[in-house]
């Protein structure tokens, strides 16, 4: 269903497609900051019911492993939020050595995992990997 003055419904030509790709993948490094920054401050005011609905769109797709490990990138080298992350100390049991981190995100990329699954740790007050005790720092 077209609808009059918006775009809605129209179907691109094939040739209309692969020019607005060649555009986005040739963009200089100055119009993708543009970008970027024009982007970040989009909130959507979805009700509870659309909410839902795109939740449940979501998880029935199921993602090779060579997609996954590209957004386990992309997840872990976001932009912090901007509040204030989870202090964290990462002690060493075989060393000793202690180190802190400003947020779950940080400690998880320097040791190579997770930031859900360095929470997990922090709550199970476990060892991770059987070497690290990671705890949360209160200020």
């Amino acid at each position: 269903m077209q609808v009059a003055g918006s775009l809605f419904g129209y179907k691109h030509t094939e040739e209309a497609l692969a020019k607005m790709k060649e555009i986005a993948l040739n963009r200089s490094e100055e119009t993708k900051a543009k970008l970027r920054e024009a982007a970040l401050g989009r909130t959507y005011n979805h009700t509870e019911e659309t909410k839902i609905k795109l939740r449940d769109a979501i998880l029935g797709i199921k993602r090779s492993e060579e997609t996954r490990a590209k957004l386990r990138v992309i997840q872990s080298n976001r932009k912090q939020h901007p509040v204030a992350g989870i202090k964290i100390e990462v002690k060493d049991t075989q060393t000793g050595e202690i180190l802190f981190y400003d947020s779950l995100r940080i400690a998880a990329k320097e040791l190579n995992s997770n930031h859900k699954t360095i929470s997990n740790y922090v709550k199970s007050k476990k060892l991770f990997r059987d070497r690290y005790l990671i705890t949360r720092v209160y200020c």
